[in-house]
Order: structure tokens, then sequence, then C-alpha cells
């Protein structure tokens, strides 16, 4: 009689999310351990339910946000640096985008429940990150007096929405559209909407 089939955790769950990615929530677990190549005990035994599982297997991909953000934040122009940083997250929601919708597609997934459960996904900083920043920039006297979270949500919800349009095909985008998008967005910000004595002539 052979002896069982050893698979390391790490591999387990990049099959597992492989799997749930492809076949979305309702992947069962026979097809999992078939392409593991062990039985549906021996997943059980490290993760007793699907659902454990499943929310295990859709880590999103790593990035250190703070980091990634004191990179971008050297220098007084504050417009090249929000963009640098947009930009930054633009491209990493568009990566995760097949992720996270797959994650919120889980009937049981809650947001406040999942960053309580997982605080080190990089999902949960890129908010309170980009606000940090802006707090910085509001001291040193390189933008207005604002509320620097409400800024941050305003611009998160923005490239989310981009992201989310890219990934369900209604923006085709490469990097040059996308750094075109953060260009306006952020001129929007700072020139605001309201018409100037020309256009109101």
């Amino acid at each position: 009689m052979g002896r069982p089939k050893i698979i390391e955790t790490d591999d387990l769950l990049r099959i597992a999310r492989e799997t749930f990615l492809e076949k979305g929530v309702g992947a069962p677990i026979s097809e999992i351990a078939k392409r593991a190549g062990i039985s549906e005990a021996a997943i059980f035994k490290r993760f007793p339910t699907k659902s454990g599982l499943f929310f295990a297997a859709l880590g999103f991909p790593k990035i250190d946000v703070r980091g990634e953000v004191e990179k971008r934040s050297a220098g007084k122009n504050t417009i090249q640096k929000l963009e640098a940083i947009l930009l930054l997250f633009l491209e990493y929601l568009i990566e995760s985008m097949p992720i996270l919708t797959t994650l919120i597609s889980h009937p049981s997934f809650n947001p406040a429940e999942f960053a309580e459960k997982f605080p080190e996904a990089p999902i949960n900083s890129l908010v309170t990150e980009l606000a940090r920043f802006l707090e910085s920039e509001k001291l040193a006297g390189r933008i207005g007096n604002c509320d620097p979270l409400v800024v941050a949500g305003v611009l998160f919800s923005s490239i989310h929405s981009f992201a989310m349009f890219e990934y369900m095909g209604i923006h085709k985008t490469d990097d040059n559209s996308n750094r075109t998008r953060v260009q306006l967005l952020v001129k929007v910000l700072f020139e605001g909407i309201k018409p100037t004595k020309n256009t109101m002539a």
C-alpha cells in the first residue's frame, strides 16, 4: 500500500484558489482534492469547513502598502505624489479584482468580519494609508483644510470603480489610459468642477 501524498498547505491553498476563481464559490471540494492529488478527508483535516478553506485560499496579492506609499511620498509636488500613489492602488485593485469579486459572492462574506479576521490583508489598509499621506500633506500646508479620510474615501471609490469597469470589460485599458484616468481624477480633485469665468461667459 503506497504512502498517502503529502502536500504543503501553501500548495493546497494555491490549488484551491485557482479552482475557486475558475469555478466560483460552488466549486466542490472533490475537485480541489483531485487537483491536489489528495483525499477530501485530508483537506478537512486542515480546514474543517469548506468556507474556512475558501476564505483562507482567496488571499489578496501581497504588498507593503505603507512602504510603497512612503516611496512615492518624497518631494513637494503633491499632485505628482498623489498620482503615483493612486496609480499604484489602481494597478493593485485591477490585479485583485478576480479575488475580490469571488470573495463577495460567498453567502457568508461580511466585510467587517473579514477585516477583523484577516487584518494583514492589504485591501484593508489602502484607504487608511492614503488618508495618512493626505494628512501629512495637509500638515505641511500643501493641501487645504479638508478631512483626509473623506477625501481618501472619495479617491479610493473612484479608482475602485475604474478597476471594476476594466474587470467587467467596460473599460479596455492599458498603462497609459490608467495613468490618464488617474491624472484627470487628481485634476478634478484639485481644480474642482466649478465653472471658471471663461466657461460662464
